[in-house]
């Protein structure tokens, strides 16, 4: 009788720790450029418990741009990185040991507009002569806008004055007020310039606008270090799933990602934020998986634009043993 009411008593204990021991999970700290709907996944991950269910506490940190994001990764400061494609490559050519563990965001949304004033305009082409926004120099963006202009046959040191802006709402307050002529903006301020009346695109990615290059490359990705993914393999594995899952239910059930839109971006319309969300999703902008074609692009790409001297190999800067969760 006695060794019974003990084992019941220890049983007790069990039950009672239990609900503790089921909350207990891993903290994971990722970094982020700048908030943009390119991290709705992430967000939907985070927002619709997947990340929980993967016993994951994800901690999202928002940083000036991509280069600061991957310094904080370099230096152990944060776990995960989610920053453009570029990045990743860029530092594996210096032989940084860091690691693609899958993609995000393939199709960039990113699009140049002018305002009414510039109406008659049809192309990138057009710009020649003219002061063009941008975001900081060395950012994903100004190397888009940069290769683009090229392709249209425009020199971007010579041919315009590309004028460096913060905030992407501060380059349509410049484009209102005529302080520049054209702003390469990405959504939701894209979407935002148009649809007010008095925007233009003369480029749009989301609709296919740029070179085979520029379509190939994927945009944003999920990235470690290599000693993450030896010691944590089983952490990055979770990460892997409850991205893949977050991205199957945008495309499953487009209410899910508009709330988790609307929480994080509240100031803007409702309708507004509902049409970018569909866009994003006719064009199949979010993804999981990374196509060696995507990696011979960005070499191809970074090799024109002088960035990087000879490529890197799929093998050397992809997790392909992620490959099965994509």
């Amino acid at each position: 009788m006695k060794k019974l009411r003990a084992f019941l008593s220890l049983l007790a204990l069990l039950v009672a720790a239990s609900p503790a021991l089921a909350q207990e999970k891993i903290a994971v700290r990722m970094a982020h450029p700048p908030l943009a709907l390119h991290e709705l996944p992430l967000l939907v991950a985070t927002e619709r418990g997947l990340f929980d269910a993967e016993g994951l506490k994800v901690s999202h940190v928002f940083m000036t741009g991509g280069n600061e994001a991957a310094a904080a990764l370099i230096a152990g400061n944060i776990d995960v990185l989610n920053a453009s494609f570029t990045h990743p490559v860029n530092l594996r050519s210096k032989n940084i040991p860091v690691k693609f563990l899958s993609a995000i965001m393939s199709v960039r949304d990113w699009g140049v507009i002018v305002y009414q004033r510039h109406a008659a305009l049809k192309g990138l082409q057009d710009l020649k002569g003219m002061k063009i926004s941008v975001p900081r120099r060395g950012s994903d963006g100004d190397g888009v806008l940069r290769y683009s202009l090229k392709s249209a046959g425009l020199d971007p040191e010579t041919d315009v004055q590309l004028v460096q802006i913060g905030a992407f709402q501060n380059h349509l307050v410049a484009l209102e007020k005529g302080d520049i002529d054209a702003a390469m903006v990405g959504e939701p301020f894209l979407t935002i310039g148009v649809r007010d009346g008095k925007g233009k695109a003369l480029f749009d990615m989301l609709k296919g606008d740029g070179t085979d290059i520029m379509r190939q490359r994927l945009f944003t990705s999920m990235v470690v270090t290599e000693s993450f993914l030896k010691d944590k393999a089983d952490i990055a594995q979770r990460m892997v799933r409850a991205t893949t899952k977050a991205t199957a239910l945008i495309y499953s059930d487009p209410n899910a990602g508009f709330e988790v839109a609307q929480k994080y971006f509240p100031n803007i319309n409702k309708e507004v934020l509902r049409e970018i969300c569909g866009r994003l999703i006719t064009a199949r902008a979010f993804v999981t998986r990374i196509d060696p074609k995507a990696v011979d692009a960005e070499n191809d790409f970074l090799i024109k634009e002088g960035v990087i001297k000879a490529p890197v190999r799929y093998e050397d800067v992809v997790a392909t043993e992620m490959s099965k969760f994509w």
